[in-house]
């Protein structure tokens, strides 16, 4: 190209301006190829690797087996990366953005394997396979770090990469770092600022889960706490973590897990019932009711993290999610927290979320504990951890007021659990009635009218278990939107009071 430019033979000089291109091409065409031999390369020893880790770890069990499995895990990450990269070269137009490009995703390839070849070395106890960079940077990157003044990404190396790697999650409940799943809606986060290491997990717990971006070969870190599908609540827990001393923490959202500002986020809700129960749930976590240390008495109670519903100190208000005769860890109850519990003697342990400060609180947490999968759950209270009527909760909540409830006095009306398969404001017609009968034969559907619904519901059973019995048998045999209901003579009732008022 220099020597075209001094020609004056204009016919000479797009001749060897051509030649200059035709060049450059085939030069580009070549590194390509290589760099693509090379990715290719690197695969099969990539895969090669993976493929032997689960043998070499069952025959040799060490005492950083834990060490190596989190290697084992950054080398797929990176390796993840690397493949995102080579997609994107190859889609690219001009053959010097593709070559650069495959070069990064080679580096990243490097790493991977580096990495593997690392927690080949601990498995097998060969501290020279183990590389010394990798070494000092998983010592940095899993010390708990209690600083909290954030580092501005100014005041680091300009050679760092912020170039999101993955994102993890983890918690007091779920100390262990695990994927994040990105999840679809309006979600809002408090970013706490960019750290290095691992935050400690206790002080959080008010604000869980606990979440982080890894960056490409990058020490540092950026972390959020919380996960609210209300501003308000979002708004909370930024209060909270600023009385902390994180003076650095806004709010972001994300929309389908897209990282966005927090009043984009804000501009995008809809404030519906569904945003007021989910509104009420999420802010009850921050609510006035205190909490007392457990004591080491209580913490024998205390299971996979729970908290003992003894801690809580005047009246209160929980869903019961389950009652379980062998403890249970808080996975079974999809990330619903807090979780409280309460040992029963010849029962079991009841499990339960809130509290709620009052009896309206809990009913709209309700409707959005039951749409997570919790058909079951009901309001039940307790006054100083020790767990009362509902009845007596509300002359507590309101002193001398009238008692909506069902009063055990008074005998008219029997107290019956039912499964309710269907509710309508206009009652069905003879022909979709008949279709919805015979859907659940030769179990007869019957009908009862409560708070202007048609109810329809099967079964008229004196205890709560046998409607549960009839309930799972349903959803066994695929009718999974059918749940409990509960009728005081034809007057429907919460499953709470009629649990309490059947002495179950």
């Amino acid at each position: 190209n220099m020597q075209a430019e001094i020609q004056t033979d204009l016919l000479l000089k797009d001749k060897m301006k051509q030649q200059a291109i035709e060049k450059e091409q085939n030069a580009f065409y070549k590194l390509l190829n290589a760099t693509n031999i090379y990715l290719n390369a690197n695969e099969i020893r990539y895969n090669i690797y993976k493929n032997h880790f689960a043998e070499v770890k069952q025959k040799n069990k060490v005492k950083e087996s834990d060490r190596a499995t989190v290697l084992e895990r950054e080398a797929i990450d990176y390796f993840t990366k690397a493949n995102v990269q080579t997609r994107s070269a190859r889609n690219m137009m001009y053959k010097s953005d593709q070559y650069i490009k495959l070069m990064g995703a080679n580096d990243l390839q490097l790493y991977a394997l580096q990495l593997q070849e690392s927690a080949y070395g601990i498995y097998l106890s060969i501290p020279a396979a183990i590389s010394s960079k990798i070494d000092t940077a998983f010592v940095a990157e899993n010390i708990y770090n209690d600083t909290k003044k954030s580092t501005s990404k100014e005041s680091t190396s300009s050679k760092l990469s912020w170039e999101v790697l993955s994102t993890y999650t983890y918690s007091y409940v779920k100390p262990k770092p695990v994927k994040y799943k990105t999840k679809k809606g309006i979600l809002f986060h408090v970013q706490l600022g960019i750290f290095k290491g691992l935050l400690p997990t206790k002080k959080f717990a008010k604000v869980s889960p606990v979440i982080f971006d890894k960056f490409v070969k990058n020490p540092y870190r950026r972390y959020l706490v919380g996960e609210y599908k209300t501003y308000e609540a979002a708004d909370m827990a930024l209060k909270y973590v600023k009385k902390m001393g994180y003076d650095d923490a806004y709010i972001i959202s994300k929309i389908n897990g897209q990282r966005k500002s927090y009043s984009l986020g804000k501009n995008k809700l809809v404030f519906n019932d569904k945003y007021n129960s989910n509104k009420i749930h999420e802010l009850s976590v921050f609510s006035s009711i205190s909490y007392s240390p457990i004591s080491s008495n209580d913490n024998k109670n205390k299971d996979d993290g729970n908290r003992n519903v003894k801690s809580i100190k005047g009246l209160a208000y929980y869903l019961q999610l389950g009652m379980f005769l062998k403890p249970v860890t808080s996975s079974e109850f999809q990330n619903i927290e807090p979780i409280f519990t309460e040992k029963i003697p010849s029962k079991g342990t009841r499990y339960m979320t809130g509290p709620y400060n009052s009896i309206a609180q809990a009913r709209s947490a309700e409707n959005l504990i039951k749409s997570k999968g919790f058909a079951d759950a009901y309001i039940i209270a307790y006054n100083n951890g020790v767990n009362i009527s509902l009845t007596k909760a509300k002359q507590i909540e309101k002193p001398g007021s009238v008692v909506n409830s069902v009063d055990k006095s008074n005998s008219s009306g029997i107290i019956k659990f039912s499964v309710q398969v269907g509710a309508y404001k206009n009652k069905l017609s003879n022909t979709d009635f008949e279709k919805l009968n015979g859907s659940f034969s030769p179990r007869k559907v019957n009908i009862k009218y409560s708070s202007g619904m048609n109810i329809y519901i099967i079964g008229d059973y004196k205890s709560y278990n046998e409607a549960k019995f009839l309930k799972n048998k349903l959803h066994t045999e695929g009718h999974s939107d059918c749940f409990i209901v509960a009728f005081k003579g034809e007057t429907k009732i919460t499953i709470g009071e009629a649990i309490e008022l059947s002495n179950e």
